[in-house]
């Protein structure tokens, strides 16, 4: 497995999780394509039209003999609709999330912010949760946050 991320449009943060020529090849193809629709439109796509284009290019490949094996988080904001977060997996299905996570850990996390997360969250009771999900997923995995 994977992690890749880009950083394209200046709004929005994506990052994909999946088999490492996938994502490395998928990452730079979206990155591309939508640097190359800025060029020719004279402006941004938002992070939902972003969300929706890349859940296209991963529907369309499903079908061909080599479709992509990446999951995807996309992060953005758009001055209309705020901050957004989506949620894509391999299969090409999209969901615009309050919160979301990634792999193995991503089970207990999800777990924890079920419980735990309200829409008012400070940045102090977001830095206390994020500490409870690296304490639970350092105890049901192999891995040491510090």
């Amino acid at each position: 497995m994977r992690i890749n991320s880009i950083n394209y449009p200046t709004s929005s943060l994506w990052l994909f999780l999946g088999e490492s020529g996938d994502t490395t090849q998928f990452a730079e193809y979206i990155a591309k394509n939508i640097q190359l629709y800025k060029m020719r439109n004279t402006y941004e796509l938002s992070p939902k039209e972003a969300a929706n284009f890349t859940r296209r290019n991963l529907a369309d490949t499903l079908s061909s003999r080599s479709p992509y094996h990446v999951n995807l988080l996309l992060a953005g904001y758009d001055n209309k609709d705020g901050p957004q977060l989506y949620y894509l997996d391999y299969l090409a299905s999209a969901a615009s999330v309050d919160y979301a996570a990634h792999g193995y850990g991503g089970y207990f996390s999800l777990s924890i912010m079920d419980r735990n997360y309200v829409k008012s969250l400070n940045k102090d009771q977001g830095y206390e949760l994020l500490k409870k999900m690296c304490a639970r997923s350092s105890q049901k995995t192999c891995y040491q946050f510090t």
